[in-house]
């Protein structure tokens, strides 16, 4: 069958929680059928994992300063101006 997450992770030099969100991302869950009885398991597709990285990075953005409010900024500046400490 194939390899487990620490043998991957050596061989491939990348930490363990790395290996096996790979190995989350790109799991598929698939049918057999044998002799009219359906078994289900998952197997790992690397073009799988890809598209589902693909788009969550395309769902990912960051809070831009811009979107904020003005008032929020000013309370921020003058917060962290308060706080300043000098030698």
């Amino acid at each position: 069958m194939g390899k487990k997450p620490a043998e991957i992770t050596r061989l491939l030099g990348r930490h363990r929680s790395t290996i096996c969100r790979e190995i989350k991302r790109g799991s598929v869950e698939q049918v057999k059928d044998k002799n009219g009885k359906q078994t289900f398991f998952n197997a790992y597709f690397a073009d799988s994992g890809q598209r589902v990285y693909e788009t969550n990075r395309q769902k990912s953005s960051y809070l831009k300063l811009n979107d904020c409010s003005a008032r929020f900024i000013e309370q921020l500046e003058s917060a962290l101006t308060a706080n300043i400490r000098t030698p």
